[in-house]
Protein backbone atom coordinates (compact mmCIF):
# COMPACT_ATOMS: atom_id res chain seq x y z
CA UNK A 1 0.00 0.00 0.00
CA UNK A 2 1.24 3.35 -1.28
CA UNK A 3 2.02 5.89 1.80
CA UNK A 4 0.15 9.21 1.74
CA UNK A 5 2.90 11.95 1.43
CA UNK A 6 3.01 15.34 3.58
CA UNK A 7 2.11 18.06 1.41
CA UNK A 8 5.24 20.07 0.15
CA UNK A 9 3.53 23.42 1.54
CA UNK A 10 2.44 22.31 5.42
CA UNK A 11 3.98 25.15 7.53
CA UNK A 12 5.15 24.08 11.20
CA UNK A 13 2.12 24.52 13.61
CA UNK A 14 3.68 27.11 16.68
CA UNK A 15 1.90 28.43 19.72
CA UNK A 16 2.80 30.63 21.83
CA UNK A 17 3.82 30.17 25.92
CA UNK A 18 2.33 33.17 27.30
CA UNK A 19 -0.88 35.39 25.81
CA UNK A 20 0.39 39.12 26.98
CA UNK A 21 0.17 42.35 25.38
CA UNK A 22 3.32 41.24 23.92
CA UNK A 23 2.69 37.97 22.41
CA UNK A 24 -0.05 40.43 20.44
CA UNK A 25 3.36 41.37 18.54
CA UNK A 26 4.63 38.11 18.80
CA UNK A 27 1.77 36.36 16.88
CA UNK A 28 1.65 39.13 14.33
CA UNK A 29 5.20 38.40 13.15
CA UNK A 30 4.55 35.10 12.89
CA UNK A 31 1.67 35.48 10.80
CA UNK A 32 3.27 38.79 8.90
CA UNK A 33 6.58 35.96 7.84
CA UNK A 34 4.16 33.44 6.76
CA UNK A 35 6.55 30.53 7.43
CA UNK A 36 4.27 29.21 10.04
CA UNK A 37 0.45 28.42 11.33
CA UNK A 38 0.06 29.87 14.22
CA UNK A 39 -2.36 27.59 15.81
CA UNK A 40 -3.13 29.07 19.92
CA UNK A 41 -1.49 30.09 23.27
CA UNK A 42 -1.06 28.73 26.55
CA UNK A 43 -1.65 30.81 29.80
CA UNK A 44 -2.64 30.64 33.29
CA UNK A 45 -6.50 30.07 33.09
CA UNK A 46 -7.01 33.50 35.00
CA UNK A 47 -5.06 35.77 32.80
CA UNK A 48 -7.07 38.45 30.87
CA UNK A 49 -7.77 36.96 27.24
CA UNK A 50 -9.01 39.88 25.89
CA UNK A 51 -6.21 40.78 23.67
CA UNK A 52 -5.83 37.33 22.31
CA UNK A 53 -9.06 37.26 21.42
CA UNK A 54 -8.88 40.80 19.61
CA UNK A 55 -6.24 38.88 17.65
CA UNK A 56 -8.13 35.45 16.88
CA UNK A 57 -5.57 33.45 18.89
CA UNK A 58 -7.10 30.55 20.71
CA UNK A 59 -6.57 29.80 23.75
CA UNK A 60 -4.66 26.33 24.42
CA UNK A 61 -5.17 26.21 28.07
CA UNK A 62 -2.50 25.86 30.86
CA UNK A 63 1.27 25.06 30.11
CA UNK A 64 0.40 21.71 31.14
CA UNK A 65 -2.35 21.31 28.13
CA UNK A 66 0.50 22.56 25.92
CA UNK A 67 2.79 20.04 27.08
CA UNK A 68 0.37 17.46 26.60
CA UNK A 69 -0.13 18.66 23.20
CA UNK A 70 3.38 18.59 21.70
CA UNK A 71 4.08 15.23 23.28
CA UNK A 72 1.72 13.72 21.25
CA UNK A 73 3.19 15.73 18.01
CA UNK A 74 0.51 17.72 18.16
CA UNK A 75 2.93 21.17 17.23
CA UNK A 76 5.86 21.72 16.17
CA UNK A 77 7.42 24.54 17.96
CA UNK A 78 6.58 27.06 20.56
CA UNK A 79 8.00 30.72 21.14
CA UNK A 80 7.84 33.05 23.94
CA UNK A 81 5.00 35.68 24.56
CA UNK A 82 6.49 37.70 27.00
CA UNK A 83 9.48 40.01 27.52
CA UNK A 84 9.02 42.62 30.26
CA UNK A 85 12.12 43.41 32.32
CA UNK A 86 9.78 41.72 35.07
CA UNK A 87 9.15 38.63 33.26
CA UNK A 88 13.05 38.32 32.59
CA UNK A 89 13.01 35.10 35.56
CA UNK A 90 10.09 33.54 34.27
CA UNK A 91 10.72 33.37 30.72
CA UNK A 92 14.07 31.45 32.04
CA UNK A 93 12.34 29.24 33.88
CA UNK A 94 9.44 28.15 31.16
CA UNK A 95 12.16 27.90 29.00
CA UNK A 96 13.82 25.05 31.20
CA UNK A 97 10.58 24.04 31.75
CA UNK A 98 9.70 23.70 28.09
CA UNK A 99 13.36 22.32 27.00
CA UNK A 100 13.01 19.63 29.24
CA UNK A 101 10.16 18.58 27.09
CA UNK A 102 11.33 17.61 23.41
CA UNK A 103 10.52 20.24 20.99
CA UNK A 104 11.65 22.88 19.18
CA UNK A 105 11.39 26.63 19.84
CA UNK A 106 10.45 28.62 17.05
CA UNK A 107 13.00 31.76 15.94
CA UNK A 108 9.82 35.08 14.93
CA UNK A 109 11.37 37.66 11.86
CA UNK A 110 9.14 40.15 10.76
CA UNK A 111 9.59 40.28 6.94
CA UNK A 112 10.26 44.18 7.42
CA UNK A 113 13.05 43.22 9.45
CA UNK A 114 16.50 43.52 7.34
CA UNK A 115 18.57 40.98 8.71
CA UNK A 116 22.25 40.15 6.89
CA UNK A 117 22.44 36.40 6.12
CA UNK A 118 25.79 37.42 7.35
CA UNK A 119 23.67 37.62 11.04
CA UNK A 120 23.46 34.57 14.11
CA UNK A 121 19.95 34.02 15.31
CA UNK A 122 19.36 30.98 18.46
CA UNK A 123 16.46 29.32 18.26
CA UNK A 124 13.75 31.15 20.21
CA UNK A 125 14.75 34.99 18.76
CA UNK A 126 11.54 37.07 17.86
CA UNK A 127 12.96 40.47 15.14
CA UNK A 128 10.04 42.54 14.80
CA UNK A 129 8.84 44.93 12.40
CA UNK A 130 11.71 47.59 10.82
CA UNK A 131 14.84 46.40 13.26
CA UNK A 132 18.22 46.22 11.42
CA UNK A 133 20.70 43.31 12.42
CA UNK A 134 23.80 43.90 11.06
CA UNK A 135 26.98 41.24 9.78
CA UNK A 136 28.36 39.06 12.03
CA UNK A 137 26.04 40.44 14.92
CA UNK A 138 24.81 37.53 17.39
CA UNK A 139 21.69 37.29 18.95
CA UNK A 140 21.22 34.48 21.65
CA UNK A 141 18.39 32.26 22.32
CA UNK A 142 14.92 33.56 22.98
CA UNK A 143 16.26 37.21 23.02
CA UNK A 144 13.73 40.04 21.60
CA UNK A 145 15.11 42.52 18.93
CA UNK A 146 11.90 45.06 19.40
CA UNK A 147 10.34 47.25 16.60
CA UNK A 148 12.76 49.64 14.77
CA UNK A 149 16.18 48.71 16.70
CA UNK A 150 19.48 48.87 15.28
CA UNK A 151 22.07 46.12 16.02
CA UNK A 152 25.12 46.97 14.46
CA UNK A 153 28.07 44.88 12.66
CA UNK A 154 29.80 42.17 15.59
CA UNK A 155 27.68 43.29 18.58
CA UNK A 156 26.41 40.43 20.41
CA UNK A 157 23.12 40.00 22.25
CA UNK A 158 23.19 37.25 24.69
CA UNK A 159 20.09 34.87 26.00
CA UNK A 160 17.24 36.18 27.19
CA UNK A 161 18.17 40.11 26.48
CA UNK A 162 15.35 42.57 25.32
CA UNK A 163 16.15 45.40 22.96
CA UNK A 164 13.45 47.61 22.76
CA UNK A 165 12.32 49.72 19.98
CA UNK A 166 13.96 52.00 18.59
CA UNK A 167 17.14 51.35 21.23
CA UNK A 168 20.49 51.17 18.99
CA UNK A 169 23.58 48.79 19.78
CA UNK A 170 26.97 50.18 17.62
CA UNK A 171 29.39 48.42 16.40
CA UNK A 172 30.89 46.03 18.95
CA UNK A 173 29.13 46.39 21.71
CA UNK A 174 27.84 43.39 24.40
CA UNK A 175 24.68 43.00 26.10
CA UNK A 176 24.79 40.13 28.90
CA UNK A 177 22.27 37.62 29.36
CA UNK A 178 18.75 38.51 30.81
CA UNK A 179 19.26 42.41 30.20
CA UNK A 180 17.15 45.09 29.14
CA UNK A 181 17.40 48.01 27.26
CA UNK A 182 14.89 50.63 26.97
CA UNK A 183 13.52 52.34 24.00
CA UNK A 184 15.35 54.47 22.20
CA UNK A 185 18.69 53.95 24.67
CA UNK A 186 21.92 54.09 22.67
CA UNK A 187 25.07 51.65 23.82
CA UNK A 188 27.92 53.23 21.85
CA UNK A 189 31.02 51.77 20.11
CA UNK A 190 32.69 49.05 21.78
CA UNK A 191 30.45 49.14 25.48
CA UNK A 192 29.58 46.07 27.09
CA UNK A 193 26.84 45.67 29.20
CA UNK A 194 26.71 43.06 31.83
CA UNK A 195 23.72 40.56 32.59
CA UNK A 196 20.57 41.47 34.63
CA UNK A 197 21.11 45.00 33.89
CA UNK A 198 18.52 47.56 33.18
CA UNK A 199 19.46 50.61 30.65
CA UNK A 200 16.46 53.18 30.90
CA UNK A 201 14.44 54.72 28.04
CA UNK A 202 16.66 57.25 25.88
CA UNK A 203 19.53 56.40 28.30
CA UNK A 204 23.03 57.15 26.20
CA UNK A 205 25.91 54.94 27.45
CA UNK A 206 29.30 55.85 27.05
CA UNK A 207 31.33 53.15 29.23
CA UNK A 208 31.22 49.52 30.22
CA UNK A 209 27.98 48.89 32.87
CA UNK A 210 28.55 45.52 35.43
CA UNK A 211 26.24 43.41 36.06
CA UNK A 212 23.20 43.77 37.89
CA UNK A 213 22.84 47.35 37.54
CA UNK A 214 20.20 49.80 36.59
CA UNK A 215 21.29 52.84 34.92
CA UNK A 216 19.64 56.07 32.80
CA UNK A 217 20.24 59.18 31.51
CA UNK A 218 22.61 60.67 28.89
CA UNK A 219 25.22 59.84 29.80
CA UNK A 220 24.22 57.12 31.81
CA UNK A 221 24.80 56.73 35.60
CA UNK A 222 24.26 54.36 38.27
CA UNK A 223 20.88 54.70 39.32
CA UNK A 224 20.93 51.46 41.75
CA UNK A 225 22.37 47.90 42.02
CA UNK A 226 19.74 44.89 41.34
CA UNK A 227 19.52 41.45 43.41
CA UNK A 228 21.53 38.78 41.19
CA UNK A 229 18.84 37.10 38.84
CA UNK A 230 19.47 33.83 40.94
CA UNK A 231 17.01 35.65 43.70
CA UNK A 232 14.86 36.52 40.72
CA UNK A 233 14.69 32.61 39.90
CA UNK A 234 14.09 31.59 42.93
CA UNK A 235 10.62 34.24 43.01
CA UNK A 236 9.81 33.12 39.63
CA UNK A 237 6.14 31.26 38.98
Amino acid sequence: MKLASVPADRRPSVALVGGGVHAVVVADCIRAAGRACLIGYADHPSHDRTHMRRMAVPHIGADEELLARIEQGMIDATILGMAGYEHMAMRRKLAARFGERTHKWWTAVHPTAAVSPAAALAEGVVVFSGAAISPLARIGRHAVINTNAVVEHHAIVEDFAVISPNATLCGCTHVGESTFIGAGATILTGVSIGSNTIVGAGAVVLDDVPDNSVVVGNPARLLKHREPLVAHLAEAV
